[in-house]
């Protein structure tokens, strides 16, 4: 499995921060929340991306949207499967905190506020867990999970 190890706080530009197109078996793993920070520099779609991918782990760190991302993180494909979120607190995004379409998706112990929609499942979506998370002080949207 190939390992991303990130500290400290990092500002990208560009269209998504870390993009995960096409990729299978990624760890994405930092210090903790608060100690390990993604955030765009200008307008964005997404801190996170990932699109046909599989087995995917992003753990211990905050996606900061910083009210200029839509989306936290994003997998978008239905092509998409195991992506588990753990120990992650995402804030200040425009739309979604995580927008997911795939099977087995997994959210736990995850601090999600401040953000325009919260947790978004996409017809498509299927076996998913959302497991002892604290979600407060979003928009219009808690969670959305088509047939299945």
């Amino acid at each position: 499995m190939k390992t991303i190890r990130l500290s400290g706080e990092h500002v990208f530009s560009g269209l998504d921060g870390i993009d995960l197109l096409h990729e299978h078996d990624v760890r994405i793993v930092g210090d903790g929340p608060g100690l390990t920070i993604l955030k765009p520099a200008a307008e964005c779609r997404s801190v996170i991306r990932g699109d046909q991918t599989s087995n995917i782990l992003v753990e211990n760190l905050t996606v900061d949207g910083s009210n200029l991302a839509i989306y936290g993180l994003r997998f978008a494909s239905s092509a998409s499967s195991r992506l588990t979120v753990r120990n992650v607190e995402i804030r200040n995004t425009t739309g979604r905190a995580i927008s997911a379409t795939g099977s087995h998706t997994t959210v736990t112990n995850c601090w999600v506020h401040d953000c325009g929609e919260g947790l978004g499942f996409n017809p498509g979506s299927s076996h998913v867990r959302v497991q002892s998370n604290l979600i407060h002080d979003i928009g219009t949207e808690w969670s959305q999970i088509a047939d299945g």
